[in-house]
């Protein structure tokens, strides 16, 4: 402590706790009835320090030069603690906004959330000097508050007279100030139960605390919990007196990666269609918009993030525009993008403002203090914002997102606050046209009736339409329909679950989750009652899991329920990976590979780049513009959005999101083709492979077959030669019979022949050469 020039000396309780555990326990359960005993042990160590001798025994030992230098006259020291509390009699001291109750009031404990409201610093007088000029002395008051650890609480009046009546002069330079400060930590938006608003807590900072935090930062604050008789309003308030803050990484507070998750999360990423397993496991319940799904993971996995040698920051966050007919899933898909990332705040553009989504200075009610107050994009800093009916925000309120998208900063200069806030986040929106539906006669500008300025900080903007194809409409049915048998499964299993002891907790949770309306709660449904015997290890759980509740079961790899529901048609029932460990996959991916460009991806991106701004011409966001359903997308139709240095920081983001998907430090061609695919499919509805990219993919496979490598797996072609063999000779198999018959003509498990099967009846029902209903493949002409 005295080495670093600090003021306060940390202490962790396990040190104490094998000093001496009942010494311990009493402390934590009653922290005033020793700290000022503890705090005056510091002060007498540090005397000694000043006199250059230890406090041992002996009390003749030397101290370093270096510790005595850094002693400080006339300081006050203080105590912080830190490590595991341990519990109460009725609950455990880690504990949420959302467990504080009054059997925690006067013990230490620790408080987890994320920071929402923070005041300016105002001194708190401790002691004042005053002086009488008739008598010439002077005399001291100390002044004692509610948060004091000693002491009767005291007047706040200073006084003016003497005993004897003789006028006093308060001396300023010789009192004493402490700096005090109050904050609001609030739980954390993915903690809260749905339907209920998150709880909060009032903390009080004082001394070296103060300026430590600011809103949207995530810290585990300790101190003492208790309740202050507040005159005013004539009741009791709660608060919570810091001695110690830590900050805590967002993964923490969310999810726990084991051994065990960390090699199935290697093992699936050797898998070589792990990109489209993963996207399709995303969105499971909703059919088709496979390309959307892609975007989606590359938009949770994110870019590198950089900051040059000038200080300048390159955002790594992909953010990315839905807009379309109504009816078209795309308020399904933010709630289930809710789901699905570990971190992640939904607001609704109807009823946000700017100063709702950046932060908003406000009064306090009961300081009239000044308080800075953060927004959504603030508190879903490092996560993901969703921002349905985008296009119902006012254009100003739009305006105050250009900062945020690009810089990643909240700049607030109002009420003579002056600060700046991060809000490194990705945006996932979705917006209606603003002629109610999607006019196929005006161009995709004119529809969305946003400025270039704010489509340019998209980096995907995808057009969803609701097309009228027979075909199409009986298979959505049918995969809407089975959906919906499916929830009665569920019900049922919950219901039959609920009778078995250890199981009926979550197999309510899943009876009340399935009689909802939310289809994004069906995947949760099917994990939440599936029977999984196999504990994890609670050995290693931090102190951010312990304040969640007990260990959770080891997570499971794939849906194991549903199959019929969840996976492509045909596809077998352990394709798809279930919703959490999608959820942890993410989050190590995210936060555990950092890759870099090399240079054979660095030229497919270059050529790429080249081509779209001489090809279609730069800035094309306006004009004639691209209409969905048009033959042509060359020279004379403008893009969905402009094409600028902008679209080649996404095609740089994009890539090294794909290659997060892979684990891989490296950022390849492969990566970039993926990429340059999706920016394509964005700006012009076009995934033909542009002519640097097919040169590049025919050198490497030494072949002038015209295939997307990412969008056409390995052992497709194999699949679609069974498959049409098997149709020639009658009008209509089974799937289950083919998946039969590549599991004998090629040794595969039924997990790898139905993926490549299901591969092959896509590109082939594409190709409108048949058509799949209800497990059963049928010849077309």
């Amino acid at each position: 402590m005295l080495s670093n020039d600090e003021t306060r000396l940390v202490i962790e309780v396990d040190h104490l706790r094998r000093f001496d555990p009942a010494l311990t326990e009493a402390f934590l359960s009653n922290p005033y009835a020793y700290l000022p005993a503890f705090k005056t042990a510091l002060g007498r160590y540090v005397e000694n320090v000043k006199r250059g001798v230890d406090d041992d025994e002996s009390g003749a030992a030397p101290v370093k030069q270096q510790a005595t230098q850094q002693v400080k006259m006339n300081t006050e020291y203080a105590l912080g603690f830190t490590g595991s509390l341990g519990n109460t009699q009725f609950q455990k001291r880690h504990v949420t906004p959302r467990f504080l109750n009054s059997s925690l009031l006067h013990h230490m404990i620790s408080v987890e959330g994320i920071m929402t409201k923070c005041s300016v610093v105002r001194p708190k007088l401790v002691q004042s000097v005053h002086y009488s000029e008739k008598t010439g002395q002077t005399t001291k008051h100390t002044y004692y508050d509610e948060a004091s650890a000693s002491g009767v609480p005291s007047l706040t009046i200073l006084p003016t007279k003497d005993a004897q009546g003789d006028p006093l002069t308060l001396e300023y330079g010789m009192s004493t100030f402490r700096d005090s400060q109050t904050a609001v930590i609030q739980e954390a938006p993915e903690s809260a139960p749905a339907g209920q608003l998150p709880r909060s807590v009032n903390v009080l900072f004082e001394d070296d605390l103060v300026d430590r935090v600011k809103p949207g930062d995530r810290v585990q604050v300790f101190g003492v919990y208790r309740a202050l008789y507040s005159a005013e309003r004539k009741s009791f308030r709660t608060v919570l007196i810091a001695n110690n803050i830590r900050y805590i990484a967002r993964e923490d507070m969310i999810l726990t990666v084991s051994d065990t998750d960390l090699r199935n999360i290697k093992k699936a990423a050797q898998l070589p269609d792990v990109f489209e397993r993963l996207s399709a496991s995303i969105a499971p319940s909703i059919y088709g918009l496979d390309h959307v799904k892609q975007a989606m993971l590359l938009l949770l996995m994110g870019g590198q993030e950089k900051i040059t040698s000038e200080g300048m920051h390159l955002r790594g966050d992909i953010h990315m525009l839905l807009v379309g007919d109504p009816s078209t899933a795309k308020s399904q898909l933010l709630r289930l993008m809710l789901s699905s990332a570990p971190h992640a705040i939904s607001t609704n553009g109807r009823g946000a403002s700017g100063v709702g989504l950046t932060a908003a200075v406000l009064t306090d009610p009961e300081t009239r203090e000044r308080v800075l107050e953060a927004g959504a994009m603030v508190l879903a800093d490092r996560g993901v914002v969703c921002v349905d009916e985008f296009d119902k925000m006012d254009i100003n309120d739009r305006a105050s997102m250009h900062e945020v998208m690009e810089q990643q900063t909240v700049t607030i200069q109002k009420a003579g606050v002056h600060t700046s806030l991060n809000a490194r986040c990705s945006v996932l929106a979705a917006a209606n046209p603003v002629y109610g539906t999607y006019n196929r006669e005006r161009s995709v500008v004119d529809n969305v009736g946003f400025p270039d300025s704010l489509l340019s900080r998209f980096d995907l903007l995808f057009v969803v339409l609701d097309t009228l194809d027979p075909r199409q409409d009986r298979i959505i049915a049918d995969h809407v329909l089975r959906m919906h048998m499916h929830v009665a499964h569920a019900e049922a299993a919950a219901s039959a679950a609920a009778a078995g002891g250890e199981a009926s907790a979550a197999a309510s949770a899943a009876m009340a989750a399935a009689s909802g309306t939310n289809m994004q709660r069906l995947e949760d449904i099917i994990e939440a009652t599936q029977d999984n015997p196999d504990d994890a290890d609670n050995d290693a759980d931090n102190d951010a899991a312990a304040a969640r509740g007990p260990g959770e079961d080891e997570t499971p790899v794939y849906v194991q329920q549903g199959g019929s529901l969840y996976t492509p048609r045909g596809a077998s029932s352990g394709q798809l990976f279930s919703r959490k460990f999608l959820r942890k996959y993410v989050l190590y991916a995210k936060h555990r590979v950092q890759p870099r460009l090399t240079e054979e991806a660095r030229k497919v991106l270059i050529e790429a780049y080249g081509e779209l701004r001489n090809s279609y011409g730069g800035g094309g966001g306006g004009g004639g513009g691209w209409q969905p359903g048009s033959e042509g997308h060359h020279g004379s139709y403008g893009t969905t959005l402009p094409i600028t240095a902008r679209t080649l920081d996404s095609m740089i983001r994009l890539s090294e999101a794909h290659a997060r998907v892979r684990l891989s430090g490296k950022v390849e061609a492969q990566d970039s083709r993926c990429a340059i695919r999706l920016v394509r499919l964005s700006l012009f509805n076009d995934d033909t492979p542009s002519a640097a990219d097919s040169a590049a993919t025919d050198a490497a496979t030494n072949t002038n077959d015209d295939v997307d490598p990412v969008a056409a797996p390995a052992g497709s072609s194999a699949a679609a030669a069974v498959v049409e063999e098997m149709i020639a000779a009658a009008e209509s198999v089974p799937v289950h019979d083919i998946v039969r018959r590549m599991m004998g003509q090629r040794g595969l498990t039924e997990d790898e022949a139905g993926l490549e099967v299901q591969n092959a009846l896509d590109r082939l029902e594409g190709e409108q050469r048949l058509s799949v209903a209800d497990g059963v493949v049928y010849r077309l002409g």
